[in-house]
């Protein structure tokens, strides 16, 4: 396996509808393994409501967000940071794909699971 440089640990919350929108997304860049200090949070606006369920798995409700941007508002900026690098995280399928779902001219370079690590 070839070692990255540089990758993103990725994490995206969903508003438990099917399927999901992204209710709020975090980025941490990691750079020879060491934490870089870019870190990035968004709560973001979804399509449709957050479900109960999902609130009581994550904390946030649509009172939450009421405010907050759509993908739309921070999409380029987002595919700026991540485009061409690969990312990391906990059952990174589901992140990776809400993600892709909202930005349709993205794919991961390569994804690394830590699930599958574990």
């Amino acid at each position: 396996m070839i070692l990255e440089h540089k990758i993103w640990a990725l994490d995206v919350e969903g508003n438990g509808q099917r399927p999901p929108g992204i209710v709020e997304l975090a980025l941490v860049e990691i750079h020879d393994f060491e934490l870089t200090g870019a870190r990035y949070n968004w709560r973001l606006k979804p399509e449709h409501p957050i479900t109960p369920m999902a609130t009581s798995i994550h904390g946030i409700t649509d009172a939450d967000v009421t405010s907050a941007p759509i993908m739309a508002d921070i999409g380029d900026d987002l595919l700026e940071r991540i485009e061409d690098t690969p990312v990391v995280g906990h059952n990174v399928r589901v992140d990776v794909d809400a993600l892709s779902r909202e930005l349709p001219d993205w794919k991961p370079r390569r994804a690394f699971d830590t699930l599958r690590l574990a």
